[in-house]
């Protein structure tokens, strides 16, 4: 247990650690990269001429007004009004003639031509409005064969800015192709295809964060989805070289997406924290308003005072904006120690720190010949909140899975509940099932059985008995036994096959009687669903009938015909005992058997209906099929 308390004490500092060296290590690749510089293989120029003028044909060496310069000339400070200036190098030089020569610009903002002793060389686009904005990307010409001669060389560059003083011309290399087009590719590759890439990176980020807002309305992913789109958007000025839009209001632009993105990091960071700060939400949002219209003005009338308004006014407000969120990560972190927070702390101490490098750039406290840092901190932040992301849809996938088994787990008690329930049921209705069963056989026995044993010892105990008489009625005992033991039986509980054994004992004493038997039972479906006591009733109301016609009704021929027949809302067993005997008097309508017959269809909601006539009687019983 000590152990345990030990490791876990020591990651606060690991990680602690782990953030500070991805900060350096970032830092460190960021500055090997953009001073990976040509060595003693090259020739530097870090050192000339120049001319201010707006004159567009290339200057002489005699003309007035040429003076000395030293290499990065920023016109930030040495030429804040200007947009045009001419640069004059010369350079004595043994050309070998087995060599591909090429000039390497690394920096030339905002746009720049190259001529080699009076020949046009080329450029980076455009040199007069709309001007192609080559802010941060390299410059690499090729020299043809025999263009650079061997001795005194004249090489003249015209460099020209969009907005007044926004130029800045580094020093700069000739050599060899072989040696140059190396730093050449690197550095466009830094300086132009990592910062595309990026930006393609951020917009499908803020898309999916703005899809999963979209679905989810969670505040936090709509933040974030704005914030890194108007990051996205503040690249666009570094990767477009044809500006779509007048020189100020484009770099209006600029100024904008970055500071709104910086101000969504308030509710970003708010959101993140659940705090509801309301007063500070409102204040960055008034500040921001009001810092667009001023700058807008000024991008109206001047570009200089856009440049001054923006990179020393605006600029530092989104900086303290920016320093605000990360204190509040900080905070918030100190106090919680959640290692989401402790991430995006990491990554907005990069962003920061990168901010900070720009911002003293910007308000010329850092040479700016390497340009600016805050377009590589992206990725970062990125891969952070996309891990943090990741971990809360494994979390909730987890949970959701644990959730799941305790379902599954109390599914299962409720299972065994449920059956131990449906058991507990079953054996009640068994039990009442057997019950009533019982209750039934008691009452059939004391309605069928007894009642002809109580007539029997009646008969016996009467006025001389014959024995025939006493035969009869022990044989009528003797068959409502037996019909009260067949309902029991399951098979025997079918009505087909209780008709069938029916017909076996009645059938002889039907012939005895002179009686001619017709039977049609046999295309009668299995009915198990009528049920033993139905079916007991059933017998008893065709052997009541029978009986009767034995008895009474001196026939030739008796019928039985079964059948099912289908109707609504229940299909209808109907069974039809015909004779062509002398019929039915109104006396025998009112006799004892008769009326047991309907008291026996009434008891199972079956109905029975009697025409008679000499010479044809039909007994119809029609009983519902459940």
């Amino acid at each position: 247990m000590s152990g345990s308390r030990v490791s876990l004490s020591v990651l606060p500092r690991l990680g602690a650690w782990f953030m500070l060296a991805i900060l350096l290590l970032s830092w460190a690749v960021l500055l090997y990269l953009h001073h990976r510089l040509p060595g003693s293989g090259a020739i530097e120029f870090d050192k000339g001429k120049r001319y201010i003028s707006v004159q567009t044909r290339l200057p002489t060496g005699q003309e007035q007004g040429w003076e000395a310069v030293s290499l990065t000339d920023d016109w930030w400070e040495s030429a804040p009004q200007e947009k045009q200036i001419w640069y004059r190098f010369e350079l004595d030089l043994v050309v070998p003639s087995d060599r591909l020569w090429a000039i390497y610009l690394p920096r030339a903002a905002v746009n720049a031509s190259v001529w080699l002793n009076g020949e046009l060389l080329g450029g980076g686009g455009r040199m007069q409005e709309p001007i192609s904005i080559n802010w941060t990307r390299p410059l690499y010409l090729m020299i043809p064969n025999g263009l650079l001669k061997p001795g005194s060389n004249e090489l003249t560059i015209q460099l020209v800015s969009d907005l007044a003083g926004n130029g800045l011309l580094r020093a700069f290399y000739l050599g060899s192709d072989e040696l140059l087009s190396t730093y050449y590719r690197w550095r466009y590759f830094i300086d132009v295809t990592a910062v595309e890439m990026i930006t393609i990176f951020m917009v499908v980020m803020s898309l999916f964060m703005g899809a999963l807002w979209w679905l989810r309305r969670d505040s936090l992913y709509g933040w974030f989805s704005v914030m890194v789109m108007l990051w996205a958007l503040h690249h666009l000025p570094l990767l477009i070289t044809t500006v779509p839009l007048p020189s100020g209001l484009w770099w209006w632009f600029w100024y904008m997406t970055i500071g709104w993105a910086i101000i969504c990091t308030v509710y970003f960071t708010h959101t993140v924290l659940n705090l509801n700060i309301r007063w500070i939400q409102r204040g960055v949002f008034i500040a921001g308003v009001t810092g667009s219209i001023i700058l807008a003005v000024a991008a109206a009338i001047d570009g200089y005072w856009l440049r001054v308004l923006g990179n020393h006014v605006w600029d530092t407000m989104v900086l303290l904006i920016g320093t605000y969120s990360i204190y509040k990560i900080f905070t918030g972190w100190h106090y919680e120690q959640d290692m989401d927070i402790r991430w995006l702390l990491m990554s907005g101490l990069l962003t920061f720190s990168f901010g900070v490098h720009d911002w003293l750039v910007l308000n010329s406290w850092i040479a700016r010949d390497d340009g600016l840092y805050i377009q590589y901190s992206p990725p970062l932040i990125l891969l952070v909140f996309g891990w943090i992301l990741l971990m809360r849809f494994v979390g909730a996938l987890t949970f959701a899975e644990a959730l799941n088994r305790d379902l599954e787990a109390r599914v299962q008690q409720q299972v065994e509940a449920v059956k131990l329930q449906h058991q507990q049921i079953r054996e009640l209705e068994q039990q009442q099932l057997l019950a009533s069963e019982r209750e039934r056989m008691m009452r059939d026995m004391h309605d069928g059985l007894g009642g002809h044993l109580v007539s029997t010892i009646s008969l016996i105990e009467g006025a001389r008995p014959t024995m025939d008489d006493i035969n009869q009625a022990l044989h009528e005992a003797l068959d409502d036994l037996r019909l009260v033991v067949n309902s029991l039986d399951p098979d025997q509980g079918d009505l087909s096959i209780a008709l069938s054994d029916m017909r076996y004992r009645l059938e002889p004493r039907l012939k005895a009687a002179g009686i001619q038997v017709k039977w049609n039972s046999a295309e009668l479906p299995e009915l198990k669903q009528i049920g033993p006591g139905r079916v007991l009733q059933i017998l008893r109301i065709i052997q009541e009938g029978i009986t009767n016609i034995i008895k009474h009704s001196q026939c030739e021929v008796m019928s039985l015909e079964a059948m099912v027949k289908v109707s609504n809302p229940h299909n209808q067993l109907v069974i039809t005992i015909e004779d062509n005997g002398h019929g039915i008097t109104d006396s025998d309508h009112n006799g004892k058997g008769i009326q047991n017959m309907h008291k026996r269809a009434d008891r199972m909601g079956a109905t029975i209906t009697i025409k008679s006539k000499p010479g044809l009687t039909r007994i119809t019983l029609g009983c519902p099929i459940p």
